[in-house]
């Protein structure tokens, strides 16, 4: 072997020394043997990029907070492509504007440009006259240019539509819930070419406002985006007063109708508006402005405290035709639960006020050198009076109609002075109320007697209100004698008088009432008139009280009116003699005891023989003895209907009959009608024998239930007749002509105090004929009612204190959790906080100093959110001998996603803490949520060429930053967050709850945007997307959002891929490699065969 080594050197050597070509060829054969080697071992030593399982970060210092500027938003995008699709990018301040386009829109590279309207004004003024013929306003207006430049600058159009999409980094809220947006388009910014876009745009919204829009456009440059409403009307309204108002203030409610016909409050100012009656007119007129919805439908209603609603029944509530609201003279107005104002019956001349005011120590005793003074409501000084010992106290007098205010001036020595001040208004008829009106720091006890002016909500009193003095029941015909028992004649005009004398008890107040409860057998309008109201109870011409009558309990519930508060010592009578039997409770004639009650007192009883007569018998002919009963039941002057019972053949003795059987003639009744009244309806009703008792007393209560109404005997109104058949009297029971008949006449006055008069005329057809005949006309009321009283005036006493200069205070600190809607959080997620109590020192010379006094505070949850510190100092000597007093505030510690305000009780708000300090009392700490936003970071790997890859192992890290949106423009960022981490466990994504999107910053409200920055990754390029730019950027501010999505993409740096070590890629490789150095090995054997 070793031979043959030696021969090939030689051959080789011998070989290069005489061919060139040779040596070249040995050349070539080494250098490719080596670059073969190469290619075979590089694999081996390489490792490849895409099985990768571990990524390295570069090492890195974590960065601290720091504020750098930032440059302005850009509004321009970058030249787009001429030929292709895309999408371009602009953004100025609030709005970020997207175009996507197709291919062949632009003629050349073309740029975005969005910027505000340079004169918005001519836009919205425009849009406003359109929507003016529409019966709209424009709420709030937002107009901008949108323009697509050149290279150089020029505008042009695109060649096909393009979609564009607007978004609000902060969504523009909505002035009212029942707007609508609507978006408009001038062409080349012509105010005569107005395109209305909305029914083409998408609009978008939510609970905080607008936030996109988006539509498609082939013409630009201006779009005005508007906020609309229906233009606001004004209602009017007016109230009339008269009698039947019980209440002297009442509300008054506006109200809308819903789609489904029913009513609710209306969304407007001053909806519901008190109003109270006037002293001399007799109206109020009412006005509600800004109604927003003119194409609804509204109505107004009165709620009082005792009358029932009132609905408007006329008016549209134009000025032309206001809604009105007036209660009328109805059966129910008469009988409901109320009282009539003072002045409604008669016009009292105005009357001046007065009241005394007494200054007492602690102990009661009348307190000498006190100074009051009592101003008009100008402020000008009318009355200056000093108090002096006397217990009867100061009278302040002749006080006309107004209001005034009563203060004191100067307290007696060694006592504390009398902040508090009182309010003190006389009305048109002198009555004086005083209501006292606390200041911020209560100094004295005082206390209001006999006034109104306290403050302590009293139910009115429904009995134990007035003391009967005296008490009479009577016949109004004393000399009308029956049993010895005194009689009433109730078929003749006679009837029961009531009397009495009442005793108001003197703590009565308005709105409290008593009750006269009468028998049950006792009516209160007699026989004729079916309504005769309760008389009003007076003290001369003034009404006192007025009453209603209850049917259902037979009782009058007088009610008494604000001339008790005004007056003592009230003594009221009345009599009412048109009372009688009542006429179902008291059928028949004959002795009757009656009892009646008042407030609560019952009164002797009384005994009276009522008599209603007897019935009327044919004095001869066929039916001598038939009976026959004619009488008004009741006449009711509200509807002027006037009922009337006719009884025919009422007798029940059967020893014979009253209607002949051997008669052949029919029975005839006439009606002759001599009154002012029309009949309206007449009605016959059979009434057997048996039943005669029941339905036919002698009271002829008129009941017809389960009686027979016949129909062959019809009323004739031509010949004012009826006719009945003789055999409608048979009665089978008795088996005689012995039923009667109950005819029920309904009659219509033709005025209200017209008299009813009717001649009823029984007979035969063809016979000669006897008559009976009653009539009834107006009973006058017969009521009366006279009093006496006098006049009281309001006592005020207050009581001073000594005073007591204090030296220690106390202060609490209270902690206050808002929702951003400014709801109070039940349970806030937070467990604490932190603050420092400060102390304020003021010199003599008013210098302040501030100095931390208890420093790093704490508030917690188990507290109840509440802490008090007591001894604190008020006053004091500083460090320069200089005496000071001390108040004290409280600055929390910043709480992040909260603002943070501070109250106190003398109506402090504020941010500043030091306006809020206080020397006693409490302080609030009040947090409010800010508007909060939510941002999910997500990774995406891809390999060298863009395609998506995922990672298994290893973590990244980021910092999430913040900017600082100023109203100036001027932007810092901030680290929010520093040292995220994303990892594969957490699938790569990562979202962040509760971000502010406004604040405090530097003493003025900024808003907020976020962004994030990866800490660099070795062999990796890094870029960032978010809603804001669909497209890779690599500066990560410019994918700072508000909410939404942010990527981050990280993309390899390798330049090309090799194959796997022994992987199907190195095959060619190796067979290269071979057929080269067989070649080679080929040709130094034949040259070594030929040479040897």
């Amino acid at each position: 072997m070793k031979i043959l080594w030696e021969r090939l050197f030689k051959f080789v050597q011998q070989y290069f020394r005489e061919k060139k070509t040779a040596k070249i060829t040995m050349a070539l054969s080494i250098i490719m043997a080596f670059g073969i080697s190469y290619l075979l071992i590089l694999p081996a030593i390489t490792l490849e990029t895409d099985s990768q399982e571990s990524v390295l970060q570069s090492v890195y210092n974590r960065p601290t907070t720091v504020e750098q500027p930032v440059q302005e938003e850009q509004s321009e995008s970058q030249l787009a492509q001429v030929q292709s699709a895309g999408s371009l990018f602009a953004e100025h301040e609030n709005i970020t504007v997207q175009v996507n386009y197709e291919e062949h829109t632009f003629e050349q590279p073309v740029r975005l440009q969005v910027l505000p309207s340079e004169d918005s004004t001519k836009y919205s003024d425009r849009v406003s006259s359109i929507l003016e013929e529409n019966s709209q306003i424009v709420q709030q207006a937002h107009s901008y240019e949108l323009s697509f430049l050149t290279e150089s600058g020029e505008k042009i159009e695109p060649q096909k539509e393009v979609r564009v999409s607007f978004t609000f980094k902060n969504s523009i809220p909505v002035e009212k819930s029942s707007t609508k947006w609507k978006f408009y388009h001038f062409k080349n910014n012509d105010l005569d070419s107005v395109e209305d876009l909305t029914d083409k745009t998408e609009i978008k919204t939510d609970e905080t406002g607008l936030t996109s829009i988006e539509f498609s456009s082939d013409s630009f440059f201006n779009y005005t985006l508007v906020e609309t409403a229906e233009k606001p009307i004004t209602l009017y309204a007016r109230k009339e007063w008269n009698e039947f108002d019980s209440d002297d203030v009442i509300d008054i409610e506006l109200q809308v109708q819903n789609e489904d016909g029913s009513w609710r409050i209306a969304e407007v100012e001053n909806a519901v508006q008190n109003i109270e009656a006037p002293d001399e007119a007799t109206s109020t007129q009412l006005v509600w402005e800004n109604v927003a919805n003119s194409s609804a439908t509204y109505r107004i209603i009165e709620r009082a405290a005792t009358n029932s609603e009132l609905v408007n029944k006329t008016g549209n509530g134009s000025k032309e035709d206001p809604f009105v609201l007036t209660r009328e003279v109805t059966e129910a107005t008469v009988s409901m639960d109320s009282f009539l104002r003072s002045a409604s019956n008669v016009q009292i001349a105005e009357q001046s006020g007065s009241f005394t005011l007494k200054k007492v120590n602690e102990k009661g005793k009348a307190l000498a050198g006190a100074v009051f003074t009592l101003s008009d409501s100008t402020g000008k000084v009318m009355q200056t009076i000093t108090t002096t010992n006397d217990s009867k106290g100061t009278v302040f007098s002749n006080l006309t109609k107004g209001t005034y205010t009563l203060r004191e001036t100067k307290a007696p020595e060694g006592y504390q002075l009398l902040n508090d001040y009182y309010e003190i208004r006389v009305n048109h008829y002198g009555i004086v109320e005083a209501k006292y009106i606390k200041s911020t720091n209560l100094t004295s006890e005082e206390k209001i007697s006999e006034s109104r002016g306290n403050t302590i909500i009293r139910q009115p009193k429904v009995e134990n209100v007035v003391e009967v003095l005296k008490y009479e029941l009577t016949s109004t015909r004393s000399d009308t004698k029956k049993d010895n028992e005194d009689a009433v004649w109730m078929t003749s005009g006679e009837f029961i008088k009531l009397a009495f004398e009442l005793k108001v008890k003197p703590d009565t107040q308005p709105g409290d009432s008593f009750t006269i409860k009468l028998d049950s057998k006792l009516s209160p309008t007699g026989i004729r008139e079916r309504t005769l109201p309760p008389i009003p109870l007076k003290v001369g011409d003034t009404v006192v009280a007025t009453g209603r009558y209850d049917e259902a309990t037979n009782s009058f519930i007088y009610t008494f009116n604000d001339y008790v508060r005004r007056e003592q010592n009230i003594k009221l009578s009345a009599s009412y003699a048109t009372m009688g039997a009542d006429l179902k409770n008291v059928p028949y004639s004959g002795k009757q005891s009656f009892t009646n009650v008042i407030d609560g007192q019952v009164q002797p009883l009384k005994t009276f023989y009522i008599d209603y007569g007897a019935s009327r018998e044919m004095p001869g002919g066929v039916a001598k003895g038939l009976k026959i009963r004619n009488q008004v039941a009741s006449v009711n002057r509200l509807t002027g209907e006037v009922e009337r019972i006719i009884y025919i053949n009422n007798g029940n003795d059967l020893s014979r009959d009253y209607v002949s059987s051997s008669l052949w003639s029919r029975h005839q009744i006439t009606l002759d009608n001599q009154g002012q009244t029309d009949i309206t309806n007449l009605e016959i009703f059979k009434v057997p024998n048996a039943l005669k008792h029941t339905y036919m007393p002698d009271s002829m209560h008129g009941e017809t239930d389960g009686l027979e109404r016949i129909t062959s005997a019809q009323y004739n109104p031509q010949s004012s007749t009826i006719i009945i058949e003789k055999d409608e009297f048979y009665d089978a029971a008795t088996r005689k002509y012995s039923n009667g008949f109950l005819i029920k006449i309904t009659e219509k006055l033709r005025v209200p105090t017209a008299a009813t008069n009717m001649t009823a005329t029984w007979g035969f057809t063809g016979w000669s004929s006897n008559s009976v005949s009653v009539s009834a006309s107006v009973v006058a009321s017969q009521a009366e009612s006279a009093g006496e009283a006098e006049r009281k005036t309001p006592v005020i006493t207050i009581s001073n204190k000594k005073e007591v200069v204090p030296t220690k205070t106390s202060i609490t600190v209270r902690k206050q959790w808002l929702n951003e809607d400014g709801s109070e959080i039940g349970e806030p997620t937070i467990s604490s906080i932190t603050y420092n109590l400060n102390q304020i020192s003021t010199t003599e010379d008013g210098t302040k100093t501030t100095t931390v006094y208890q420093a790093n505070q704490t508030l917690t949850a188990a507290e109840q959110w509440t802490k008090r510190y007591d001894n604190l100092p008020i006053s004091g000597v500083n460090e320069a001998k200089q005496k000071v007093s001390y108040a004290y505030y409280v600055e929390e510690v910043s709480l992040p996603g909260y603002s943070v305000r501070y109250l106190n009780e003398s109506n402090a708000d504020t941010v500043n803490p030091a306006e809020a300090a206080i020397v006693k009392g409490i302080l609030t700490i009040k947090n409010q949520k800010l508007n909060m936003t939510s941002i999910t970071v997500n990774k995406q790997w891809f390999t060298a060429d863009k395609q998506p890859t995922d990672r298994v192992n290893g973590e990244i890290s980021y910092d999430l930053k913040q900017i600082v949106h100023f109203d100036d423009g001027r932007k810092i960022i901030k680290d929010y967050l520093s040292g995220e981490i994303l990892n594969h466990t957490m699938n790569w994504s990562k979202t962040y709850h509760e971000l502010p999107k406004k604040g405090k910053e530097e003493g003025e409200t900024v808003t907020y945007s976020y962004f994030v920055q990866e800490h660099p990754i070795i062999g990796y390029n890094t870029s960032y997307q978010s809603k804001n730019n669909e497209v890779d950027v690599t500066t990560p501010e410019n994918a700072a959002i508000v909410s939404g999505i942010i990527t981050i993409r990280n993309v390899s740096t390798r330049k090309y891929v090799l194959p796997n070590t022994g992987g199907p890629g190195v095959i060619m490789y190796y067979l290269l490699g071979v057929i080269v150095l067989l070649v080679v090995a080929g040709g130094l054997f034949y040259k070594f065969n030929l040479y040897s």
